[in-house]
Formats: structure tokens, C-alpha cells, sequence
């Protein structure tokens, strides 16, 4: 069912007046603007929502300790996720103080927004983490009903308690391609002379995003491939394997590290075409980026992406399907 993030909220409390957010808004928008624009309404001066969104500091409960004086409120929660032993102790004084919550006559939301971890590290605990929250959640949010029907079984709870509420684009400024090219050569990509179609895959760097066999499939007549994003925890191993990859073609360059909104809005605007090439996956901030600055993008159909639709948008089921359409969009792009 789609809804509002506002009706939600009051459709499980119609009195509520504070919605916590974990993890908390300013922090995590330091590096992804994600929650900012997902709680935009809530957060613009002079809204007329009466319910007002905070995030305070996960361990430092004021939720909990606001709940016990009577206070109408409902904790939103996100990522339910580590990868290190002290991740697991984080994670688990978040869960202990949102459950206690709970067992106060709290409300919980939980936005699920990863069909399986993206690190197969440490699995089991994490598993009982999303599977716990789960039960005890009253709804679960997600992006686009593909993934509801998706995650019900995997989740064990029933699909009737998912709700819908869309990914924002992100707002986003288009340049003048050449200007962008050129900024690339100078400060991103010295490497890339921008001769040929010109493909980017983008985001932070793991082994479901299925770049080294994008790789494999680059020969020289392709076209050129900008890889971009930071490495995640616990992918370096990866990482070295896409280094040794990019070494052994010239067509293709690796900027292994975060860009600046900046380098970002150059990078976007100087190639052709935006490409995908998940394992497994839900949702993607990064389609969402690219879908935002008009790009064509090529991405599996699986997820979300099922309910995308319009110019633009390429999807594949194989490897010799998305071989065939890197090869379609390099010839119309031909320089």
C-alpha cells in the first residue's frame, strides 16, 4: 500500500508528536543525503506537519526515557547491520534500548532497505537481528512493492505488513557535458580522454555490485569505463581484485575513493551511461542519483528496478544480455 510518510505515522498513532530516527539525520547525510530528503517535509522550516522528527544519539535513549512520562512517539529505524565485533556490541545496545521501548507500549517502523547483507561476515547474528526486528516491528517500510513481496518470505512475517513509501530523487544540478569532461580530465580522471562512449559505475565498492565481471567484458572497442566509489568494510580483497583488472585494460580507470557533491555533479554529467550490475539487491541510492540526473542507466532487472519505467532505462537478465546492451549504447554514442 502506498502512503505518505505522514499518514504513516499516524496510522499507527493519530496523536503522535515525535518521530526518532536511528541513525541519526545530520551524520549519516554527511556522506549520503538519503534521510535528509526522506524526512525533508518534516525538517523545512515552517512545516505544517505537527510531528516533529529527532534523532538523538542511539545509546543515549531519550526516546525511552520520554516514553516512560507518556510521550506520543514512534521510532523509525534503518540499517540493522555490523560487520566487527564492535559493531555487534553498537548494534546490540541499539536493539536492547529500541525492544525495551517497545515493551512500553512504543511503536517501531522499520525501513528495509537490503534484500540480504551485502557481507556475508558474521550472517547468522545479523540474520536473528533483521528476523527479530521484524516480529517486533508494527509496520516495515519499503521502496516499491516488488520488494515487499520479496522480503515477506525471507523476513517471515506477512506481506499485509509492509508499506510503501517511494526513494527520493535527489536534487541534482545538469552542466554543460564538455565542461564536465573537461573538469574530469583535470581532476578525476586524468587517464580518460573522453574519446569514446563513455560508462560509469558508481557507489561504494563491494562484491555484489558485480564489477569485476563488468570488467571482463570491456574490450578495447567498448568504450571507456570510469569505476568510482569507496571500498566497504571488509572488501578490500575485492578491491585488489578490481585494481588488477583496471591494470590490465586501458580503457578503464578506477577512482577508489569519496567524491565531494561537486566532483559528483561533474562526474555525472560527463558520461553517457550509468551501469549496474548488482547480485542481489532491493533498492539502490545510486539508480536513484543516476535516474535523477536524466542518465540512461543499464541495470538488472531485479528489485525495485521492476517498478521503474520510462526513457532510459536498459535492463538485462544475463551477462550476454547486458554484453549486448554495453555494445548497443557504446555504437549510439559513438563519438
Amino acid at each position: 500500500m502506498k502512503i505518505t510518510l505522514q499518514e504513516l505515522y499516524q496510522s499507527i498513532d493519530k496523536n503522535v508528536s515525535t518521530v526518532y530516527v536511528i541513525p541519526r539525520i545530520e551524520i549519516f547525510s554527511i556522506h549520503n543525503p538519503y534521510l535528509r530528503l526522506f524526512y525533508k517535509e518534516f525538517l523545512t522550516t515552517g512545516t505544517k506537519s505537527n510531528i516533529r522528527v529527532v534523532s538523538p544519539h542511539p545509546l543515549v535513549p531519550t526516546f525511552l526515557f520520554k516514553r516512560l512520562f507518556g510521550e506520543k512517539s514512534i521510532v523509525h529505524y534503518h540499517w540493522i547491520q555490523f560487520y566487527s565485533i564492535g559493531g555487534f556490541f553498537v548494534l546490540l545496545g541499539k536493539m536492547t534500548c529500541v525492544l525495551l521501548y517497545k515493551t512500553l507500549g512504543g511503536k517501531i517502523i522499520w525501513s528495509v532497505h537490503n534484500k540480504h547483507l551485502h557481507s556475508k561476515k558474521y550472517l547468522r547474528l545479523n540474520t536473528f537481528f533483521r528476523k527479530l526486528m521484524a516480529k517486533k516491528a508494527d509496520q516495515l517500510h519499503v521502496h516499491c512493492e516488488e520488494a515487499a513481496r520479496v522480503m515477506a518470505p525471507i523476513l517471515k512475517v506477512p506481506e499485509e505488513k509492509f508499506v510503501i513509501i517511494e526513494h527520493p530523487l535527489y536534487p541534482v544540478t545538469t552542466i554543460d557535458k564538455k565542461e564536465a569532461q573537461i573538469y574530469c580530465r583535470n581532476n578525476l580522471v586524468q587517464e580518460c580522454d573522453f574519446t569514446e562512449p563513455v560508462f560509469l559505475m558508481y557507489g561504494n565498492i563491494g562484491e555484489y555490485k558485480g564489477i569485476t565481471e563488468v570488467i571482463s567484458l570491456f574490450t578495447e572497442d567498448t568504450g571507456q569505463l570510469i569505476i568510482s566509489g569507496n571500498c566497504k568494510e571488509g572488501e578490500h580483497q575485492y578491491l585488489e581484485r578490481i585494481k588488477s583488472g583496471v591494470a590490465a585494460r586501458k580503457n578503464i580507470y578506477l577512482v577508489n575513493r569519496f567524491l565531494s557533491k561537486e566532483e559528483e555533479m561533474y562526474l555525472f554529467n560527463a558520461v553517457d551511461c550509468v551501469l549496474f550490475n548488482f547480485q542481489d539487491m532491493l533498492t539502490s541510492g545510486s539508480i536513484m542519483l543516476a535516474l535523477s540526473y536524466k542518465k540512461e542507466i543499464i541495470v538488472p532487472y531485479i528489485g525495485c528496478v521492476k517498478n521503474i519505467s520510462g526513457p532510459g532505462i536498459n535492463t538485462f537478465t544475463t551477462s550476454d544480455e547486458l554484453q549486448v546492451l554495453i555494445k548497443t549504447i557504446a555504437g549510439k554514442n559513438k563519438k
